[in-house]
């Protein structure tokens, strides 16, 4: 297995060219096993996992450094020019989010590759099968993300919000009640003091207010696909609307919380995750009136069944697809705030005046 890191400080929008329109086109051209993330660790990297011969790690170096080098070359000055201050925006990200620190990464454009033996993976992993679960639907989950990102770069600025929306909705599905876990997530993202944070919520409100029938109509269909989803389609099969991508979505994620309910059949006993999961439990406590609930006692008994353990790992998935998709930490918690608006309406589940306040 070959561990690819592409270290990428251009524009938001060219890093979305290079990944549709340059690297998954060489990937895909080794005919290879592979599945891509994009994160940020103080700069933004691409890490590509290959399933290729370790002798031919250097071969696969040297082709993306060209490939890269092509790319960059290419590109508008505008474009080139790396954003500012990106290392002061990623820890305003990471706290936002309570991301754990990681290593960071060279903010040069110089690639780096290295054999493996087994893909890591850090965050909050509850079983060591999480992790090889997790892997194995990266892999399989690698075609369908591409297709999602073709039909998002075709028309971002209409797409994203009602993709990720429905998204969303389709793992909300998986257990009942599973829209929570959102609000949890849109509660959490607000309860950290930041200037911005109230003009996101002024903005999140107005788009609810002119589009409650339109989330109505997608939450409705995306229900409706996870209630019968559909085989995946093969890979790079054209895809004409996005209800054949959400459909397929459902039957991916259907999948993978069976994957990770069975291996939950043995309940997991150990004193140190015990200990772990209360000191988690009483700081989610303290986000606000919602968590305090929720992580109470009584609370923490469908918390820890095995059924919510499965979807939690699940939205986790669906939450680590996001980035990779070009799709910003704000237009996240939007979708997020939509479908808690359009399940809990009339009731707004974070007035703007308590957000003013925190």
């Amino acid at each position: 297995m070959i561990e690819v890191t592409i270290p990428l400080n251009t524009s938001r929008e060219s890093k979305n060219v290079f990944l549709a329109e340059w690297l998954i086109p060489y990937l895909a051209r080794s005919q290879a096993r592979y599945f891509v993330v994009r994160r940020v660790i103080e700069v933004p990297v691409f890490l590509a996992y290959i399933d290729r011969p370790d002798e031919d790690v250097e071969t696969v170096r040297m082709e993306l450094v060209e490939l890269l080098t092509d790319f960059v070359t290419q590109l508008r000055d505008e474009d080139r020019t790396p954003a500012a201050h990106y290392e002061d925006m990623w820890e305003d990200v990471r706290k936002i989010h309570r991301y754990e620190r990681q290593p960071a990464a060279s903010s040069e454009n110089g690639v780096v590759c290295r054999t493996i033996t087994h893909i890591k993976r850090t965050g909050h992993y509850y079983r060591p099968e999480d992790v090889e679960i997790f892997n194995y639907f990266a892999f399989r989950a690698q075609p369908l993300l591409e297709r999602s990102l073709f039909f998002l770069q075709e028309d971002r600025r209409r797409r994203e919000i009602p993709f990720i929306f429905s998204l969303f909705a389709v793992a909300s599905s998986q257990f009942e009640s599973g829209y929570l876990s959102f609000k949890s997530h849109v509660l959490g993202f607000f309860s950290y003091r930041h200037p911005v944070l109230p003009r996101y919520l002024e903005a999140f409100a107005t788009d609810f207010e002119r589009s409650t029938d339109a989330l109505r109509a997608l939450r409705v269909r995306a229900e409706a696909a996870a209630a019968d989803p559909q085989t995946p389609p093969a890979r790079l099969e054209p895809v004409d609307s996005l209800a054949d991508l959400i459909s397929s979505w459902s039957a991916l994620l259907a999948e993978l919380r069976a994957a990770l309910y069975a291996v939950r059949e043995k309940p997991q006993r150990s004193f140190f995750r015990s200990v772990k999961a209360q000191v988690d439990y009483f700081q989610f406590r303290r986000l606000s009136d919602f968590h305090r609930t929720a992580f109470s006692r009584r609370g923490q008994r469908i918390i820890s069944s095995r059924g919510f353990g499965a979807y939690r790992m699940c939205v986790n998935f669906v939450y680590l697809l996001l980035p990779t998709l070009g799709i910003s930490s704000r237009k996240r918690v939007e979708a997020a705030y939509l479908l808690v608006r359009s399940i809990e309406l009339p009731h707004d589940f974070l007035p703007q005046s308590n957000a003013r306040d925190r």
